[in-house]
């Protein structure tokens, strides 16, 4: 359901990110169980530079993403700490500042 509405309303950061698959038959109303991410968290200045990803990439990508949810489609992710926002290297993919990422 997200991830449809950034295919479809922000089509040029869609490939950049990403809504953890959610586990219903394992939610309640007062538990939300989702996918597990092995990722750095959006605060973790040495992991993500070990991933040969720029911080301030980050920073512009997270921006822009919050901008188009709020503005587009019309709903905000309203828990943005650092363990709810990871970042992983999206193999072979031009980041979307156009450079390509580095893939050590």
């Amino acid at each position: 359901m997200y991830m449809d509405n950034f295919r479809k309303l922000s089509p040029r950061i869609a490939d950049y990110v990403y809504a953890p698959r959610v586990y219903w038959n394992l939610s309640t109303s007062k538990l939300l169980t989702m996918e597990y991410m092995e990722a750095a968290q959006v605060n973790d200045l040495k992991s993500i530079q070990r991933l040969g990803i720029q911080p301030g990439d980050v920073v512009k990508l997270v921006s822009e993403t919050f901008a188009e949810m709020m503005f587009k489609h019309g709903f905000v992710h309203c828990d943005p700490h650092a363990a709810n926002l990871l970042v992983i290297l999206a193999s072979g993919r031009r980041n979307i500042f156009g450079r390509r990422e580095n893939l050590s």
